[in-house]
């Protein structure tokens, strides 16, 4: 398809996505950058910049792409995320306390929020706050996905600090 029109946004956001779980991270933001000329993927495309700027460690340009996604969607909670992330990783500790304010605010049962918390500052009060946020029936199952999170961003060693944490036991077990 891209060979019949090489600049078809949602064509190149399919070919992003495609890019991207293959492992090929620069034809991914080729294919991103002209998904995202188009209303339709900006915000979608922006994100997944911003997520592939966190991968190469490049904090102010995932920054960037979070601003630039939440100037189209400013409840895309996972703009916000990665720009949490881009923050407390470029030493932005303001910035990255907006970013959770935000996420807060937004989605207040969010897991997020009290994790980067804790991956920030790992000490015993950031830790229980964590603990006792996860009040869903499946606690152990919300840290695998916050830390596959970390992962999906190139942060393995942040996913570590989330699998450190002792999951509180099940409600109703």
């Amino acid at each position: 398809a891209l060979r019949v029109d090489t600049y078809d946004a949602a064509t190149n956001m399919i070919a992003a996505n495609l890019y991207r779980a293959l492992g090929q991270a620069t034809d991914a933001r080729d294919a991103y950058g002209w998904a995202a000329r188009s209303l339709t993927y900006r915000t979608a495309a922006t994100t997944a910049l911003a997520d592939l700027a966190l991968a190469r460690h490049d904090w102010t340009e995932g920054a960037r792409y979070a601003r630039n996604a939440l100037d189209y969607n400013r409840f895309n909670l996972t703009a916000w995320e990665s720009l949490a992330i881009a923050e407390r990783r470029a030493g932005h500790v303001a910035g990255a306390t907006v970013a959770l304010g935000e996420i807060a605010a937004i989605d207040p049962l969010n897991h997020f929020a009290p994790a980067e918390r804790f991956v920030a500052q790992q000490t015993d009060a950031t830790a229980t706050f964590l603990r006792t946020s996860l009040r869903s029936e499946f606690p152990d199952e919300s840290i695998m996905e916050l830390a596959a999170g970390y992962v999906r961003r190139g942060l393995p060693e942040d996913a570590a600090v989330i699998l450190s944490i002792e999951p509180p036991g099940r409600p109703n077990a």
